[in-house]
């Protein structure tokens, strides 16, 4: 009978408790510790996501600006050309000349959004709402890119060419502001346009189409600059929400 009142059975019993529950706590810290981190790092990449889209928000207002302009400028060659004369105001003939060939694109780049695309860590922020604009962000950004690269096309296959070919010379700005103001590039160029040369070709019916094809993928950039600031936004607000703020 004192042997079975001293079999190791409870003991053995306690042992194995205590052992699985060591593990269950260990595992239990464990997953806490993981959800720590992620959570931390999911905080971190709200902040770099949250200054790179203000970044964008920022670049993009100048940039629709620039398009306007672009946009106004050639508008006012359109009436030069329909009406035989330019219209008076900003912006003035030499501006608008200058600005005709500026074929304007935007970089925005993207380092926080396409390392957690790349790296598949996009999931590990918890607004569904979040991942779901950045991961459609690319489309917008190749809507404009691609108008853009339109742009670039007419200006340097129609545009250059043409005023190339009739001798019209072009004033040269180091910036819009420069060009406004009729501050010349410091490597000098030409600081007013031969109203002549341009009375010449205000009357050519080749001038107005380029002009108007020109105008066309302006307003068209327009719109897509439109969609992408809107999409930048919602993105902005998403982030704001996942960061309790």
């Amino acid at each position: 009978m004192a042997k079975e009142a001293n079999a190791p059975g409870p003991r053995l019993l306690l042992e194995a408790t205590a052992i699985v529950v060591s593990i269950l706590l260990a595992f239990a810290i464990d997953a806490a510790w993981q959800e720590h981190q992620e959570r931390r790092f999911e905080r971190e990449a709200l902040q770099g996501l949250l200054e790179e889209h203000q970044g964008h928000q920022e670049a993009l207002a100048g940039h629709r600006e620039l398009n306007l302009a672009v946009r106004r400028a050639v508008a006012d060659l359109i009436t030069a050309c329909r009406q035989g004369a330019f219209p008076s105001g900003e912006p003035g003939l030499d501006v608008a000349m200058w600005l005709l060939r500026i074929p304007a694109t935007a970089d925005l780049g993207g380092g926080v959004r396409i390392a957690l695309i790349s790296s598949g860590r996009l999931e590990a922020l918890s607004s569904r709402e979040l991942r779901f604009r950045l991961a459609g962000w690319q489309r917008v950004m190749d809507e404009v890119a691609d108008d853009e690269a339109q742009g670039v096309r007419v200006v340097h296959d129609l545009v250059l060419p043409y005023l190339t070919r009739q001798g019209v010379p072009l004033p040269i700005y180091p910036s819009i502001e420069a060009a406004r103001a009729n501050v010349p590039s410091p490597e000098g160029g030409v600081l007013t346009s031969d109203p002549a040369a341009a009375q010449r070709v205000f009357a050519d019916p080749e001038f107005l189409s380029i002009l108007e094809a020109r105008y066309d993928g302006l307003a068209h950039t327009t719109s897509e600059l439109d969609a992408l600031i809107a999409a930048n936004e919602a993105i902005l607000g998403a982030i704001h929400a996942s960061l309790g703020e």
